[in-house]
């Protein structure tokens, strides 16, 4: 959250290259917010999804992720912003899942097998 209204995801490259962002300032301020992000390869591009709708998406080129580091949410090494909210759940798939995939998996944190694991 670079502001109370706007989503920013930026996406890092194997390589520790910080990549291209996509944001979106659909949020809706001091409310739950379901929010989705896909990067697809192959495709090379990034979407995002805000409280069950698909808002934007965008070209950023083909490069392999950053998974073989540590992820970070909401805050940044040497910056002293950070995201001042709750995050109830952190799903990471190793594809880009489609809308309809994604909003069936919406509630799968919250379900008592999905709590065992």
């Amino acid at each position: 959250m670079v502001n109370p209204r706007t989503l920013f995801v930026r996406f890092v490259k194997r390589n520790s290259e910080r990549g291209p962002a996509i944001w979106s300032k659909t949020i809706k301020a001091r409310k739950w917010n379901f929010v989705a992000t896909t990067y697809d390869m192959r495709r090379k591009t990034a979407k995002l999804y805000v409280n069950n709708r698909f808002v934007k998406t965008r070209k950023i080129g083909g490069f392999k992720l950053a998974t073989n580091y540590p992820a970070r949410m909401g805050a940044r090494r040497g910056d002293k912003r950070y995201f001042k909210g709750a995050v109830s759940c952190l799903q990471i798939f190793k594809e880009a899942l489609n809308s309809r995939k994604i909003f069936a998996r919406k509630r799968r944190c919250f379900t008592s097998t999905f709590l065992l694991l």
